[in-house]
């Protein structure tokens, strides 16, 4: 009989915990990215009176006669449905739609994860929690290995656009940022009249098999040569530069054909120089940027996006601006520089200083467990890994299974209010009916104890 007293009491010991755990989920229904928690139970030992008895001819078989001595905890889950999106406005909160968590990094150099993305730009550029916990960025579409180097916009720089000078004439022609260059054919005429000659001469020049400006440049000038036009072209500061003998050729003069050459390289309508050559707009150019030495020098940065795959761009005071995008062929990121003028200047273009910015600055890092219900909660609205969560891996948004990103709106908490206060009314009467079973025990014995006097 005793033992009822201590089954029941187990019975009020488990619903104090469930009812702890509700109190917990209704406490943080306003709280950013909060995952609320579910208790299940499970029986005790048993004690076994009869193990029962399989039937023969003459006699039926026996079930066994068990007595259950009580309920235990079974587990307390997390549930990581999202929650509702709530918008903000606010450029640097983000919602992760769909899987994945934020990569955190506290004073300790240790990495913890989250789904609340409240976060900001603290004095130095580097985009981090209300707890000033740093944003992880990375450089790995997708990985075992995880950054180290936090999300970083350069606020200050000093950028200059030059003409290319390195490597113009081999760069494939769809690679060049001044100007895309239909392959085709175009025609340069000369007025030979200085010469003697007759008063214009054609030349048709075709680029259908060209693939860069070194090609484009050969092609030129045999055609000229052929035509018997005494001029050569040439690459000089990013542009092509036409010298031409003035003494025998008075003018040149650009036509469209199917190539749309002349357009764009601004040769249409061209004037000459004073030495009598013709030049084009320039076809390519580098980006230059550094740490400003002086403050006249430095662009400020006036505004900052943050895209669905989590690269972020960021806006100078000039309209310049300066993010990453995908390298297909290396899967990774590469710097892209776009001026006010449109002009779009990536990869090895960009002369990025170190010290000013690193691709990683610029890709915000998710990570994703196998089992997330395996992660230890430790507070402020963060998660540590855990034996059972599994290895995280590392990516980009929208990349193996991870979410894509929303800024200006943040994740609520997902509790379910309704939901909560039936299972507290559950857990509740789960108290009233334990402490009766308590009180008819005690009723009971105390019967026994009064009997035969």
């Amino acid at each position: 009989m005793a033992q009822a007293f201590f089954t029941s009491m187990g019975g009020i010991n488990a619903a104090q915990s469930q009812i702890n755990v509700i109190a917990n989920n209704v406490a943080n229904i306003n709280t950013t990215g909060f995952k609320s928690s579910n208790m299940t139970f499970a029986d005790v030992y048993y004690i076994t009176n009869s193990s029962g008895s399989a039937p023969t001819r003459t006699l039926g078989g026996t079930n066994p006669r068990q007595v259950g001595l009580g309920v235990q905890v079974s587990a307390i889950s997390k549930n990581f449905t999202p929650g509702t999106t709530t918008t903000t406005g606010r450029n640097t909160d983000i919602n992760i739609q769909g899987n994945g968590f934020f990569c955190v990094q506290n004073s300790n150099g240790a990495i913890m994860y989250t789904r609340a993305g409240n976060f900001t730009f603290d004095a130095n550029g580097v985009l981090v929690d209300p707890n000033g916990n740093k944003v992880m960025g990375t450089n790995v579409i997708f990985g075992s290995q995880g950054s180290d180097i936090p999300v970083k916009i350069p606020t200050l720089i000093k950028t200059e656009t030059v003409p290319n000078t390195e490597d113009i004439l081999t760069k494939n022609l769809s690679d060049l940022n001044g100007v895309d260059i239909i392959k085709g054919t175009f025609t340069i005429t000369a007025d030979m009249r200085p010469s003697g000659g007759a008063s214009d001469v054609v030349a048709t020049i075709d680029i259908s098999n060209c693939n860069d400006l070194n090609s484009i440049i050969t092609e030129i000038n045999n055609s000229l040569n052929t035509a018997g036009i005494p001029s050569q072209a040439s690459v000089v500061d990013g542009k092509i530069v036409f010298t031409n003998d003035t003494t025998k050729c008075g003018s040149l003069s650009f036509g469209s054909g199917t190539s749309n050459f002349v357009s764009v390289a601004d040769l249409a309508g061209a004037q000459p120089a004073a030495d009598g050559s013709y030049s084009s707009q320039v076809l390519d150019y580098k980006q230059q940027i550094s740490m400003p030495d002086v403050v006249a020098e430095a662009q400020g940065q006036e505004d900052v996006a943050i895209y669905e795959n989590g690269a972020v761009e960021v806006t100078y005071a000039n309209g310049d601006k300066l993010t990453v995008v995908l390298d297909e062929t290396t899967n990774k990121n590469i710097f892209r520089y776009t001026t006010a003028d449109g002009i779009i200047i990536e990869g090895n273009d960009v002369k990025m200083n170190p010290d000013v910015c690193q691709v990683e600055n610029l890709q915000i890092q998710l990570a994703k467990f196998t089992n997330p219900d395996g992660l230890v909660q430790v507070g402020s609205n963060l998660f540590q890994q855990s034996a059972n969560s599994g290895l995280p891996y590392y990516g980009f948004a929208g990349v193996s299974g991870l979410g894509s990103l929303q800024t200006g709106a943040l994740e609520a908490s997902n509790v379910d209010l309704s939901e909560q206060f039936a299972n507290m009314i559950q857990a509740q009467r789960a108290v009233e009916a334990n402490s009766r079973v308590f009180s008819t025990t005690n009723e009971v014995l105390k019967t026994l104890v009064y009997m035969g006097q």
